[in-house]
C-alpha cells in the first residue's frame, strides 16, 4: 500500500508539473525613469520633443514627457501563459495631496515609578500597566516625488479603558520599492504628541469612620482614587504596507514601535500633596487605513 501511495503522488505530481502552454505576444516596451517597465502600443511618437502617447494592454491611454523615461523598443516578443493576464501596475500619487482615514489599535505600555511616603503607602498600579485604545485614524499629506510623504496624523480613541487618549503626529514616509507591482514597502517616522488620562488608586495613612446601624467601622489603611493625565512627545519608526489601487489610491497597514518621554505629569481633585508617581511611556501600533 505505501509502495502505491508513493507511486500516485509521483503520477499526480509529474501530471501537474507540466508545462502551461505559451504564447507569442508582442508589445512595445518603455523603460521609465522611476523603475516601471510599460508594455503596450505608442499611438504616438514626437520627434521635436520626445513626447509619447502610450495604450497599454488594457486599452488606457496616457501621455509620457521625455523626461519620465529612460528609452523605449517597439516590437518586443514575449512568451508567457495562454491564460495568465498581464500584471497592471497602477500608478502612484506624485507631488500630490493625499487623505486617508482608517482605524488604528496602540498598545500604550506606562512603566509607574512610585515612592511611598508618610501619607501615601503603595500603588495599585506595580510597575507596568498598559492601555490598549481603538482609535479612529485621520490624516492628510502631501507626496515630494513617488519616494517621499510629509503629513499629519491624528489617533483619537472611540473604544479605551482610559479616561481619555489621543494622538497627534508629524508623520514624514520614505517608499523603498523598486516600483514594479502594485505593493509599496515605505518606513513611516512619526514625531508624535500623546495625551492619555486615567485613574490610578492609592493605599493611605487615613482612617475612615462609617457610622452603620449597631456601632461604628473603622477602615485603616483607606484608598483614594487619583484622577491624573500624562503629555509626552516621542519618536516612532516601523514598517508599511501600501496596497496600490485605480485612482491612486491605497489600502495601507503599518506597524511601528514608539518611545515617548514624558513632558507633564498632572494630578486632579486632590487637596494635599501629589503622591511621588512618575511614568515612562512606550509600546506598539497598527494601523490600518484607506487613502485617496
Amino acid at each position: 500500500m505505501k509502495q502505491l501511495l508513493i507511486l500516485f503522488l509521483l503520477l499526480t505530481s509529474g501530471i501537474f508539473a507540466q508545462k502551461k502552454e505559451k504564447i507569442t505576444v508582442i508589445y512595445d516596451v518603455i523603460y521609465m525613469k522611476d523603475g516601471r517597465i510599460l508594455k503596450g502600443e505608442i499611438i504616438n511618437f514626437q520627434e521635436k520633443d520626445g513626447d509619447i502617447t502610450f495604450k497599454d494592454a488594457y486599452d488606457r491611454k496616457y501621455s509620457i514627457t521625455r523626461e519620465e523615461y529612460k528609452y523605449f523598443m517597439e516590437d518586443v516578443s514575449f512568451k508567457m501563459n495562454k491564460k495568465r493576464d498581464t500584471l497592471i501596475v497602477h500608478p502612484r500619487k506624485d507631488f500630490e495631496m493625499e487623505y486617508s482615514f482608517g482605524v488604528s489599535s496602540t498598545m500604550s505600555r506606562f512603566n509607574h515609578q512610585f515612592s511611598p511616603d508618610a501619607y501615601y503607602l503603595s500603588s495599585n498600579w506595580a510597575g507596568t500597566y498598559s492601555y490598549i485604545p481603538l482609535c479612529l485614524k485621520i490624516g492628510i499629506g502631501k507626496y515630494f516625488g513617488r519616494e517621499n510623504y510629509l503629513g499629519i496624523n491624528s489617533d483619537i480613541a472611540i473604544a479605551t479603558n482610559a479616561q481619555s487618549f489621543y494622538t497627534i503626529s508629524l508623520k514624514y514616509q520614505r517608499q523603498y520599492d523598486a516600483f514594479k507591482n502594485n505593493v509599496a514597502l515605505y518606513v513611516p517616522i512619526e514625531l508624535q504628541y500623546n495625551f492619555t488620562k486615567f485613574d490610578v488608586a492609592y493605599q493611605v495613612d487615613d482612617t475612615l469612620v462609617d457610622v452603620q446601624s449597631g456601632g461604628i467601622v473603622t477602615y485603616y489603611p483607606s484608598q483614594i482614587s487619583t484622577n491624573q493625565s500624562v503629555q509626552s512627545l516621542g519618536f516612532s519608526v516601523g514598517q508599511g504596507f501600501s496596497f496600490i489601487r485605480q485612482n491612486k489610491r491605497s489600502i495601507s497597514l503599518e506597524l511601528s514601535l514608539f518611545k515617548n518621554f514624558v513632558l507633564n505629569h498632572q494630578f486632579y481633585d486632590l487637596n494635599r500633596e501629589n503622591p511621588k508617581s512618575e511614568f515612562k511611556n512606550s509600546g506598539l501600533k497598527l494601523s490600518f487605513f484607506y487613502s485617496i
